[in-house]
């Protein structure tokens, strides 16, 4: 049984299957352009990166309709320049995945309190929120602004 204490050397990467127009997204580059702790254990990864592909998939099932009545089989298939759809959609998964781990996770004391103590802070949970959101509404057109409740 793995706990919170275990540092594996480097995860196995597990590939996270997001259907048929979706591409899969990847549990070590997740960990890697994320910078998540080593000691969060592997099927905790897999675990959040599964349900941020599931609620991604689920804000974006409309302009999916829409995109597949225009013939696009896959999100590879929308008119794009340069893959920026493939990022996005990557970004939100991304995103999502570690504001949920952010605060699945902001009790356990992972660094010693002098240490950036801003990776675990509910603003940095609510940036990677945001940066789901707009990364969202970039895929299906609706541009990245956004109305923050005060």
């Amino acid at each position: 049984m793995k706990t919170w204490g275990d540092v594996p050397a480097e995860p196995a990467d597990e590939i996270i299957a997001a259907g048929e127009f979706f591409p899969a997204v990847s549990t070590a580059k997740f960990r890697q352009e994320y910078r998540i702790p080593a000691e969060i254990p592997p099927d905790l990864v897999r675990d959040f990166l599964t349900l941020a592909v599931i609620r991604v998939r689920a804000k974006l099932a409309p302009w999916r309709g829409r995109m597949t009545a225009a013939g696009c089989a896959t999100l590879a298939d929308v008119p794009q320049e340069g893959g920026e759809k493939l990022e996005l959609w990557r970004r939100a998964v991304s995103c999502e995945a570690k504001a949920q781990l952010l605060r699945e996770t902001v009790t356990v004391d992972r660094k010693p309190a002098a240490e950036n103590a801003a990776k675990s802070a509910p603003e940095t949970e609510q940036t990677y929120s945001l940066a789901a959101t707009r990364a969202i509404r970039l895929i299906s057109g609706r541009g990245a602004g956004t109305a923050e409740v005060v």
